[in-house]
């Protein structure tokens, strides 16, 4: 999935927590979210001198959580876990890697195929 798509598909999917997200999906979005909140403080700061930087990063990791929290659940899903394993420290990490079960899980069918 490129990578407008995927932020695009984590974006309209906010609220879906019964679907399933692919890796690529899953890591388009997280790298997202780092630039996203990168760029603000970065540029907040620099106008500000400073400790605003680090309150706009603030800001947008708030507006960012639920879509984050949403294709991390959906992510376990698609590695064929309960999506209650996003708050399982390191296991949640690791499951963010394994491959997607290619076969319908309970939370439905696999992701699209990849293209580039």
């Amino acid at each position: 999935m490129p990578f407008l798509a995927a932020v695009s598909s984590v974006l309209s999917h906010t609220l879906k927590f019964r679907t399933r997200a692919s890796r690529s999906e899953y890591w388009w979005w997280q790298l997202f979210a780092f630039l996203v909140a990168f760029v603000a403080q970065v540029v907040v700061g620099s106008q500000s001198g400073g400790s605003a930087g680090q309150g706009a990063g603030g800001i947008v990791w708030i507006v960012l959580l639920l879509p984050s929290l949403s294709v991390a659940w959906r992510r376990m899903h698609d590695a064929g876990r309960g999506g209650w394993w996003t708050f399982v420290p390191i296991a949640n990490i690791v499951f963010t890697f394994v491959p997607s079960v290619q076969e319908v899980n309970r939370w439905g069918p696999p992701p699209p195929p990849r293209t580039i």
